[in-house]
């Protein structure tokens, strides 16, 4: 039985010898005993005779798929459902978070701009981790909650930030363990001080990072919310909030190296 903790939701896990091995390195970051009040409960297995990966959620047949990525990709989003229907209080985000000292910032980008290969390269400049795909927020004190699975890039990423040998690598995705990642994993809450908006273009010749107002910013974010109609005014409010209670800026780069060291300059001085 695997046991995970997300948002003081336990997720039991009973899971066969194929798919706990790809669970355990997908979410040993969240990995944990005690007992909580909410709870949800899975079956996976692996069928050999049909080559199928199987998914059953509190008795109810989630799908069955014939890949390790479509496996992870389908139960990760049917648990990300899930937690959003138990927490509707929390403003749920697409976004990465990571922290140094007392600054936490969010990494928001479409798929293919960065997002991912961006937070496996930060935590190689100090940063703890929190999350790399969803960031759920308080918006009452705007504390975001940690989400450590492991970090899911769809391409190796450049020197110097290569994968460990203990990455999950499927036909269309690399899963790169909590464990190994170089500056741990965060623990607890932490107030969100700063958002990124990250595009990696390849005819970028330099990194560039330009604040953008309240306005823009919480548009941005209302884009990348998940669960905006739980909350009040469709989520708008709750996205201006957030807005306001951050700086927040668009990073464009061609170099993961140099923004890192961009991003890092910019939180310090701030």
């Amino acid at each position: 039985m695997l046991q995970l903790r997300i948002t003081n939701i336990e997720i039991n896990i009973s899971a066969d010898e194929d798919t706990s091995a790809i669970l355990t390195k997908n979410y040993s970051g969240l990995f944990h005993s005690s007992a909580c009040v909410d709870q949800i409960n899975y079956v996976t297995s692996y069928q050999a005779e049909t080559r199928c990966f199987g998914i059953t959620r509190d008795g109810n047949e989630i799908g069955n798929y014939d890949n390790p990525a479509d496996f992870l990709y389908f139960f990760e989003k049917d648990l990300t459902l899930e937690l959003q229907k138990l927490r509707p209080e929390l403003f749920f985000l697409h976004s990465a978070a990571l922290k140094l000292n007392d600054k936490t910032i969010l990494i928001i980008g479409h798929s293919g701009a960065g997002k991912s290969t961006t937070t496996w390269a930060l935590t190689h400049h100090g940063f703890e981790y929190f999350s790399d795909e969803l960031s759920p927020i308080d918006i009452k004190n705007m504390h975001v909650t940690g989400y450590p699975h492991a970090i899911c890039v769809k391409q190796d990423p450049p020197p110097p930030y290569l994968l460990p040998k203990a990455t999950l690598a499927t036909n269309r995705t690399r899963h790169i363990p909590a464990e190994c990642l170089a500056g741990g994993i965060a623990v607890g809450t932490a107030r969100i001080t700063h958002i990124f908006f990250v595009h990696y273009k390849p005819e970028q010749q330099n990194v560039s990072i330009q604040p953008i107002s309240p306005a823009l910013a919480s548009a941005k974010i209302y884009a990348n919310a998940l669960n905006q109609l739980c909350h009040e005014k469709s989520g708008l409010p709750a996205a201006t909030r957030i807005a306001l209670a951050c700086d927040s800026y668009t990073l464009e780069f061609n170099n993961v190296e140099r923004a890192c060291h961009e991003i890092r300059q910019l939180i310090e001085t701030d």
